[in-house]
């Protein structure tokens, strides 16, 4: 969590590490928008697939960001739970 926290201050101010940054964390929303994409298109179902990749992709983060600040909250075997509800939404049409 520390090292994270000092990349995203790093990412603030570092015009180098921002540009990086924003590399990667585009891959990363690209490659999720097209596992969505392919969810949705298979099931015939119209969503916004950028605004669902950028909702499962803040899920994972708070998931993330909560469990680093208190370990007890969940294990990984019940954030992939809740992880595991959401694309079922996703998939049902809900989300």
């Amino acid at each position: 969590l520390a090292v994270w926290l000092a990349f995203w201050s790093l990412a603030r101010s570092d015009v180098e590490i921002r540009r990086i940054h924003a590399r990667v964390y585009r891959e990363y929303r690209r490659m999720i928008e097209e596992m969505v994409t392919a969810l949705t298109v298979d099931r015939g179902l119209k969503v916004d697939t950028g605004r669902a990749a950028l909702g499962l992709i803040a899920l994972l983060d708070g998931l993330w960001l909560e469990h680093c600040l208190d370990p007890q909250t969940f294990d990984a075997t019940g954030a992939a739970a809740i992880a595991h509800r959401w694309v079922d939404a996703l998939k049902a049409g809900l989300a």
